[in-house]
């Protein structure tokens, strides 16, 4: 993959999906090469950050990929409970300088509405442009399966994923 002609760092590669880090230098156009074969160059758009978690069934509004403290996926039947900590995944969630392991500011995260506490937003251990976002459930947070949540960070407003919330 190469952004403005300068070839990006990869980190997966399968038939469907390519992910890689964009270059420092940013760049409005991309190209994927495969061997001797070069697509067309594509006009992008590559801001600071546009956040977006990620979700267990790749759809925007589905159950947001999340796990408990001891690593056990959050799902309907093991939900996330008022004040636990847990911890979430996405992308373009902050700028991120991989020698300096800084993130940008935290945002906020809303669930159900109701803000919850940032105890880490930062680079995910050994997964090269992914984001991890650790909170802490709100006490007041609604119980239910699909409970809403929302990343905000400056202007930019992630996808609206569900969270199952216990009580």
């Amino acid at each position: 993959v190469c952004v403005n002609g300068v070839a990006a760092d990869l980190y997966y590669v399968s038939p469907t999906q390519i992910n890689f880090i964009v270059p420092p230098n940013g760049g409005q156009s991309l190209t994927v090469v495969s061997g001797q074969l070069s697509s067309p160059a594509t006009p992008v758009t590559i801001g600071l950050w546009a956040p977006g978690f990620f979700t267990m069934d790749s759809a925007p509004t589905g159950p947001v990929a999340a796990e408990h403290g001891d690593g056990s996926p959050i799902t309907a039947a093991s939900p996330a409970r008022p004040g636990e900590t847990i911890q979430m995944f996405g992308t373009c969630l902050g700028a991120i300088d991989p020698r300096l392991m800084i993130a940008f500011p935290p945002g906020t995260v809303t669930v159900g509405g109701v803000a919850a506490q940032i105890a880490y937003n930062g680079p995910a251990p050994n997964i090269p442009g992914v984001t991890q976002i650790n909170i802490t459930i709100p006490k007041t947070a609604a119980a239910g399966p699909t409970i809403p949540i929302q990343l905000q960070f400056e202007f930019a407003t992630s996808n609206t994923a569900t969270l199952a919330v216990g009580s």
